[in-house]
């Protein structure tokens, strides 16, 4: 459903690419516009937020059900304040595509496609992912349904399994909770939502001053704010989502970052000054302002559950980053002995890697997300290498006149604060589970689409 226009050309610094345009309509749905080609017709608002909107539609060549992210108002013209703000959001989206496009494991939400611009002038981005029929925060504010122990654990196993690959890939999600965490009536379990992800940076530096995950899930050395960001702060965000399901409400609920903190005290106990990690004032709030308790415990919130899953519950929520047991290491815990198998499905063969040194400006940051997206159609072959903005550094990729001062910026960029293959799906090993040809009555009322009749279910038996 596509043409080549050849006048059309995008003018790089080193050759002219032909560029493609796609024959579209727009649909809109609860005053919200969907510029889409015609093998996609949205269906209803999953979920929305200030800088993005999900969709269900109808693929009409696979005849499946998939998840449409418009990621909107990225490049609009926007006032001078707004601006540093408006290119996290870009930052965050080139991100998104790059890690989306790199993962390939059964428990991470998966990319069908990248809807192509019709030119440059592009202002918002549409991602085709998978689609799921909602997320654990359904399950859990149904009151009605109760979640047996095989069903929490095989909802915290599978979350853990694909952290596990996102951390082998170097990759720190940094907003795991109930709301990213997908589930269908086959009882399948996926992490989504990318916005938030990174690439871990090995010096353990901080990755964003503009990082704020939802705070009932924030680690203590986040709430402290902490200059040295690493994985552990997931799994903390984990132990909190797998307490959270053996209560049925969430663990911790402080109105504010101290008042987070108090309550992670209260019921963990004050820690030894060694394991808090977190700048000076933060730390002397908790050993002097704090008074010392050795807290309730885990069990006396969860006197039903047995031994091994407060130990591994007091794993995931130690204080210190340091000793917080891993996601691989998860995975061997005696919690998981009837249903862990050894294998290599949870390590990404190769590291992700995205090099952010030379986007210092929107148009560098849309050229690339525009590489990305034309990679992902084959426009651009996959193993073509990487355009230097240095061959002609008075123009940029769109052909456009850089200012003296872009180009100063360009040379000195070292100054300024401003893909890898996927893994073959021969790779993904997935683990072996007793399986079921019934439905889920748990999950099943998850269905909200009548493409997802005649799935076959996997549960436990």
């Amino acid at each position: 459903m596509a043409y080549v226009n050849t006048l059309d050309c995008v003018v790089t610094s080193t050759q002219n690419v032909p560029h493609v345009k796609l024959l579209e309509k727009v649909t809109i749905i609860d005053g919200e516009s969907f510029a889409l080609p015609p093998r996609y017709a949205p269906v209803r608002i999953l979920g929305q937020g200030s800088f993005g909107v999900v969709c269900s539609a109808k693929d009409s060549e696979t005849n499946e059900m998939v998840a449409i992210k418009k990621l909107k108002n990225l490049f609009i013209q926007s006032p001078k304040e707004d601006k540093q703000a408006q290119r996290v959001q870009q930052l965050r989206a080139l991100r998104e595509l790059n890690i989306l496009k790199f993962c390939n494991h059964p428990n991470v939400i998966g990319l069908r496609d990248i809807i192509l611009p019709e030119d440059t002038s592009f202002e918002d981005i549409y991602i085709v992912m998978e689609c799921m029929a909602g997320d654990l925060r359904v399950v859990l504010n149904n009151k009605r349904k109760n979640i047996d122990n095989y069903h929490c654990r095989h909802f915290v196993h599978k979350v853990i399994q694909g952290l596990s690959y996102l951390h082998s890939a170097n990759v720190l999600h940094r907003d795991v909770k109930p709301s990213n965490i997908l589930l269908d009536a086959t009882c399948n379990v996926k992490i989504c939502d990318m916005g938030m992800a990174r690439e871990v940076d090995p010096t353990g530096t901080r990755l964003s001053t503009n990082y704020v995950q939802s705070r009932y899930y924030r680690a203590p050395e986040l709430l402290l704010d902490y200059p040295k960001i690493t994985t552990a702060s997931d799994m903390w965000a984990v132990g909190c989502v797998f307490a959270e399901i053996l209560l049925r409400r969430p663990l911790f609920v402080g109105t504010s970052p101290v008042n987070q903190i108090e309550q992670i005290v209260a019921l963990l106990g004050t820690p030894d000054k060694s394991d808090i990690f977190g700048v000076k004032e933060g730390v002397e709030y908790i050993t002097k302002m704090i008074p010392y308790t050795k807290g309730r415990g885990l069990k006396a919130i969860l006197p039903r559950s047995s031994d091994v899953t407060i130990d591994l519950l007091s794993k995931l929520l130690h204080f210190n980053p340091n000793k917080r047991i891993t996601a691989m290491e998860a995975l061997q815990h005696p919690y998981f002995k009837d249903i862990y198998e050894p294998s290599n499905s949870n390590m990404s063969p190769v590291p992700f890697h995205l090099d952010e040194r030379p986007i210092y400006n929107t148009n560098a940051i849309k050229n690339k997300i525009l590489e990305v997206i034309r990679k992902h159609h084959k426009i651009i072959p996959e193993t073509e290498p990487e355009k230097k903005t240095l061959d002609v550094p008075n123009v940029d990729f769109s052909g456009r006149r850089r200012s003296l001062s872009e180009v100063v910026k360009i040379n000195f960029r070292d100054f300024f604060d401003e893909d890898t293959q996927p893994a073959n799906e021969s790779e993904i090993i997935k683990p072996t589970l007793k399986r079921s040809r019934s439905k889920c009555k748990l999950c099943k009322e998850l269905r909200p689409e009548s493409t997802y009749e005649g799935l076959v279910l996997e549960v436990f038996e």
